[in-house]
């Protein structure tokens, strides 16, 4: 359980820093708002990027890598997220920021969250198969692969529906709060 919560806290730091380096970023650049304030009337489709992702961690998992995708696909999310909060920062305020917390909360906080699990249940199964490599331990790697890809595999379900709420869901929400700006 300690080792989860290093890695929860490494994911967390790289989070942290990304979500600081993009907002000051969005504060330092002209980009007009007024595409993506328009943008709300729309449908957000996520689903092919969110896949591509947990497609990337899981045969970075396999390929016991993960460490190195991991923290780049965090390293983009977090990029992003503050570079939205920056520019609606900059350009709306105190009222943008919020907003654009909203909108975070709202298209991003679950992904983010089954991206920190599979970050967690990559690292873990790393650890077991080195260790099986290293002679520590007598487990099959077939043992090891059949319940990663059960669990990826629900993630991706999970991700389906998320995103399937947000598609349909996500910009009604955000609608309500455009207001705000």
């Amino acid at each position: 359980m300690k080792k989860n919560k290093n890695v929860a806290i490494f994911v967390g730091i790289i989070l942290v820093i990304s979500v600081i380096t993009g907002f000051i970023y969005g504060l330092n650049k002209n980009v007009d708002t007024s595409e993506f304030i328009s943008s709300i009337n729309g449908h957000s489709n996520l689903f092919f990027n969110h896949t591509i992702s947990i497609i990337i961690i899981f045969f970075s998992t396999l390929a016991l890598v993960n460490f190195i995708s991991g923290a780049l696909i965090f390293s983009i999310e977090g990029l992003s997220t503050g570079f939205l909060l920056g520019v609606l920062f900059k350009n709306y305020k105190l009222n943008g920021f919020f907003f654009g917390i909203i909108s975070t909360i709202i298209n991003r906080l679950l992904f983010i969250i089954i991206l920190i699990y599979l970050f967690i249940i990559s690292i873990n199964y790393i650890n077991k198969v080195i260790k099986n490599i290293l002679g520590l331990k007598n487990d099959y790697i077939r043992s090891l692969i059949k319940p990663l890809l059960m669990r990826f595999s629900l993630i991706l379900v999970i991700s389906l529906i998320n995103d399937t709420l947000i598609y349909f869901l996500g910009n009604i929400i955000l609608k309500n709060f455009v207001n705000m700006l």
